[in-house]
């Protein structure tokens, strides 16, 4: 298994192409990204991993990569496990690809962050209902959303991202239940 790690930008001493803007990139190991391309096989996935291993993006094509600060390994086709993504829930340990496990820190910071991006959408929702109400010329119907959405945003502020991952989501109002 070909490996090469933390791949970072540098300038050649001579560069062939000056007039062109390239981008150079060299491994922990002294081994040029353009060089190092001839060896891989062309039968393999390429994956493209950062420091805690963490599967940042993959090719089969290996010219189709560009690992600046990442690691890259190669698999056969058929280690790539059923259902694999880039969607940062994948990391590679040296051997295989594996889900990943998240920290109580990485869990509590998606919490955190789910929860403001769900605050700013209710806010949205609530100034023109609230607009509104302000002005007298909300509708019945107006007046029961604005009530439904403030009671949704204090669900929503009342979560606790330290009790990620056993947290259960409010709906917003009109959601229905999964």
């Amino acid at each position: 298994m070909i490996k090469f790690t933390n791949f970072q930008a540098y300038i050649p001493d001579e560069i062939e192409f000056p007039e062109h803007n390239i981008g150079y990139l060299m491994s922990d190991e002294g081994v040029d990204w353009y060089a190092s391309q001839t060896r891989f096989s062309e039968n393999t996935i390429k994956i493209c991993f950062d420091e805690k291993g963490i599967i940042r993006t993959y090719a089969k094509d290996i010219s189709m990569l560009w690992p600046a600060g990442l690691s890259v390994t190669e698999v056969k086709p058929s280690a790539v496990p059923k259902g694999f993504t880039l969607s940062g829930e994948w990391f590679f340990d040296g051997k295989k690809i594996l889900p990943r496990t998240y920290s109580a820190e990485e869990q509590k910071e998606a919490c955190e962050v789910q929860k403001a991006r769900l605050m700013v959408t209710a806010a949205a929702a609530i100034a023109p209902l609230q607009d509104a109400v302000e002005i007298g010329e909300a509708t019945d119907s107006e007046k029961a959303q604005l009530t439904a959405w403030k009671k949704y945003r204090v669900q929503l502020n009342r979560i606790d991202p330290l009790t990620a991952p056993n947290i259960v989501w409010p709906l917003p109002p009109g959601a229905q239940a999964r």
